[in-house]
């Protein structure tokens, strides 16, 4: 989503995302490539992901409420959403950010 000024220039928006991965998992791979590939078809925005994986890292998923992995946990600009599964639906990703 990039917001207007009154000047019409857009503004670029920054989007904090959290992957959970398990290892190099098909799946965990496959979402890692997706999100690589929203990066490109966006490259007016700026994205920051903390990629967690669960062999290293099971803590953090377990504080977090997440049990499946892949997951993607959406911290900014609106919080509290994760989409699960390998991201492979793109529309449903770019809904998820406000990026349609």
């Amino acid at each position: 989503m990039t917001i207007n000024s009154q000047f019409g220039a857009q503004k670029k928006m920054c989007y904090v995302l959290r992957l959970f991965v398990a290892g190099n998992a098909a799946n965990s791979r496959i979402a890692r490539e997706n999100l690589e590939r929203l990066q490109a078809k966006f490259p007016e925005h700026e994205f920051s992901i903390d990629i967690i994986d669960l062999n290293l890292k099971p803590e953090t998923a377990l504080e977090q409420g997440v049990f499946i992995s892949p997951a993607l946990q959406i911290l900014e600009p609106v919080s509290g959403g994760v989409i699960y599964g390998n991201l492979s639906d793109s529309r449903v990703l770019e809904q998820a950010l406000n990026l349609r």
